[in-house]
């Protein structure tokens, strides 16, 4: 025996009730206070991961270089790991031009989303034999 609700199918209080009006506008819901609230919240947590990344990448690219110097292994592989060590230095450094680009950002892009005009099928691939 199932259970019915007490409510009238039509009635407001039921789950998921709609009256079917809309509040105009949802962009207009939408101000450019809270949109500029979003965009500064998003680009610090942008800021702070890059500086962490930066800060990583600058460390182990002073550990390799020390390590390097020291000559603990072969003369080979020290200096593989001090090519490392300034790859890793230039990139800490292109990280830099990265973290400027996202604190001279001043919104959020102007972009349309476009849904699929179809609806996605899952194929199955097909497994090579070795």
């Amino acid at each position: 025996m199932s259970r019915r609700s007490l409510a009238d199918a039509h009635s407001p209080w039921r789950a998921g009730h709609s009256t079917g009006r809309l509040n105009g506008n949802r962009h207009a819901d939408r101000s450019a206070e809270l949109e500029r609230k979003f965009f500064e919240y998003d680009r610090r947590i942008v800021s702070g991961v890059l500086n962490t990344l930066r800060e990583s990448i600058h460390e182990g690219a002073l550990q390799l270089d020390m390590v390097a110097d020291e000559q603990m292994f072969d003369e080979s592989l020290s200096a593989d790991l001090s090519r490392t060590s300034r790859r890793l230095d230039r990139i800490y450094h292109a990280l830099e031009g990265v973290l400027g680009a996202v604190a001279k950002a001043t919104g959020y892009p102007d972009i349309i989303v476009r849904t699929p005009r179809k609806r996605a099928e899952l194929q199955r691939l097909s497994l090579r034999q070795t």
